[in-house]
């Protein structure tokens, strides 16, 4: 079977975000413009938005359903849903950081890029019956860190995202809708040298300066979340 991704509708997601923003008007949005096109991310303050949200997605799920990659890849009529996972030190002063590797697997589009952000596709094996997206989700980036960390790396992603990331900016982004989740280490790293190169911690203060000595060439979801004060951490 070809590969498939977990995926929505452009204009059935930009209904449930006008929801959203109908029910929280004083939801927190950093627009980012440029030649282009925007780029938008929107921070939940409370588990209690950010809980609506999941639940606007669980409550329309007909509306997510598994397509080939090969075919809403550069459909911008869709956007497929990505967890991007932010892993934090123990004592949560610090972010992991890396590069995409320039060969091998992953999106060619990205390849040698740097990024603050763990992740990847929902795919069909991360569902089982009566699964919500909610669950979905949170299944998947944990599959993807035991992938690209190892087994056991990390604590287990909370159920709720802390924010979400809208990049109108460039093909990759137009296809994709990015949800922002934290977690922090537990154990040792076991690398997938085909995923993840040069790991390197960076201080929350390097990451909200935007320190270009550590971050050069960012993908652009994590130059979304350079230059701002990291997304706070939603625990549920």
């Amino acid at each position: 079977m070809k590969p498939q991704a977990l995926a929505i509708r452009a204009d059935n997601l930009t209904a449930i975000l006008k929801n959203l923003g109908e029910l929280y008007p004083e939801l927190k949005t950093r627009t980012q413009k440029t030649e282009t096109g925007e780029a938008h991310t929107l921070e939940f303050q409370t588990e209690d938005q950010a809980a609506t949200f999941m639940e606007l997605l669980n409550v329309n799920q007909n509306l997510l359903y598994f397509a080939p990659r090969e075919h809403i890849e550069t459909d911008e009529n869709f956007r497929q849903l990505l967890p991007y996972v932010l892993v934090y030190g123990s004592d949560e002063g610090s972010v992991l950081g890396y590069n995409r590797p320039g060969k091998g697997k992953g999106e060619d589009r990205l390849k040698g890029a740097f990024s603050i952000g763990f992740g990847g596709h929902v795919e069909i094996k991360d569902w089982y019956m009566d699964m919500s997206a909610t669950d979905l989700l949170s299944a998947c980036a944990d599959r993807e860190l035991a992938e690209e960390l190892g087994e056991n790396a990390c604590q287990q992603v909370p159920r709720l995202p802390s924010a979400i990331l809208i990049d109108d900016t460039n093909p990759v982004g137009r296809v994709h809708l990015g949800l922002v989740y934290q977690t922090t280490v537990k154990g040792e790293f076991n690398i997938d040298s085909t995923e993840v190169e040069n790991l390197v911690w960076l201080t929350r203060k390097e990451v909200s300066e935007g320190d270009r000595s550590k971050t050069q060439n960012p993908e652009n979801w994590t130059a979304m979340l350079l230059n701002i004060p990291l997304p706070g951490v939603v625990t549920t």
